[in-house]
């Protein structure tokens, strides 16, 4: 099996390259269901502490640091996107914290995003998903 990365800053790159493609072994430790992936990563995360596996937070991008070129072009890339808030269609939306039994609203989605410290995205994918679960178990959406 032939492996192809591109030349990048990773360190699982670099280790390769410094010490061979040979010296490295991918293996699959467990089976489980669907629904339990994000708990056994987060097992062997904790178990095991892997030296190349940068993120210590399974299913999170938390601690995830982009470069000045990458986070320009994701900037650029999201302007007039309908969550932000300079779009002229942006939605306003009101967040219920239901620990707190409070609600807040905001301009945008994005907005909202950025006070909850998540990504827009989730945000319209609860809402999206009609199933009426709190988001994180704790928060409600409502656009307005």
């Amino acid at each position: 099996m032939e492996l192809c990365l591109k030349k990048g800053h990773s360190y699982i790159y670099s280790a390769l390259i410094k010490y061979g493609y040979s010296n490295f072994t991918l293996e699959i430790i467990e089976y489980c269901d669907k629904i339990k992936v994000i708990e056994r990563e987060q097992f062997y995360i904790d178990l095991l502490c892997p030296k190349y596996n940068l993120l210590r937070v399974a299913g999170s991008r938390l601690g995830t640091k982009h470069s000045d070129d990458t986070r320009e072009k994701m900037s650029s890339s999201q302007k007039g996107h309908p969550g932000s808030l300079n779009h002229p269609r942006a939605k306003k939306i009101r967040v219920t914290d239901l620990e707190t039994n409070s609600s807040t609203c905001y301009d945008s989605v994005n907005s909202a995003a950025k006070a909850l410290n998540c990504g827009d995205s989730s945000i319209l994918k609860n809402i999206k998903s009609k199933t009426n679960k709190a988001y994180k178990g704790r928060y409600v959406f409502e656009l307005l």
